[in-house]
């Protein structure tokens, strides 16, 4: 407190605080929020959003990726079995079809530099053939097989045998439950095909 010659008394406290509170406001506090902006976007890391739909066939998927990110992406890379993947882009959506199973990359870099990773392996492809068992019936001129296939099941109407000459026989039963199929067998040899 001073006291003036004409007995004002001035208080510098006042002063102090309102400095105090000046200084809070307009230098400590944005030096607090850009920081924060700073570092925010300094450690901000893409996010990969990715979908694999349903297949309806077994031979083909198709998958989608989204990238989210504060910053705009530096690079982008899609692989399968480490061969790069052909994407189309639309509305910010990355797609692809997919016709073999394997695993699956992805990999993001940020404008900052932050990266991120997504592996998947894709099994969802009927990549194995129908299996028919060993099992099989020889009798009365009759070939009774059984067949299976535990992914995209059998096509019944694609299956068919070849005799010695060469002709197709188509068979003459067929159990679509029990994968039990039945031809006539008029020949010492035939050549069963059955399809997925």
């Amino acid at each position: 407190t001073i006291t003036h010659s004409k007995g004002l008394i001035i208080r510098r406290r006042h002063s102090r605080s309102l400095f105090r509170s000046c200084l809070s406001i307009f230098y400590i506090l944005p030096f607090i929020l850009i920081n924060l902006v700073i570092f925010i976007v300094a450690t901000s890391k893409p996010k990969i959003e990715y979908d694999v739909s349903d297949t309806r066939d077994y031979r083909s998927v198709d998958i989608s990726i989204r990238i989210r990110s504060l910053l705009p992406i530096r690079e982008t890379s899609v692989t399968m079995e480490s061969q790069p993947l052909e994407m189309e882009k639309e509305k910010g959506v990355y797609t692809a079809t997919l016709t073999s199973n394997g695993t699956l990359q992805i990999y993001v870099k940020g404008g900052n530099g932050m990266s991120a990773r997504l592996s998947d392996t894709i099994q969802a492809l009927d990549d194995m053939a129908p299996t028919i068992q060993e099992d099989y019936v020889m009798e009365n001129g009759i070939l009774t097989i059984t067949a299976e296939d535990s992914q995209s099941g059998i096509n019944f109407d694609a299956v068919y045998a070849t005799d010695e000459e060469e002709k197709t026989v188509k068979p003459s039963h067929i159990n679509k439950e029990s994968g039990e199929i039945t031809f006539p067998m008029d020949t010492q040899t035939l050549v069963v095909f059955v399809a997925d």
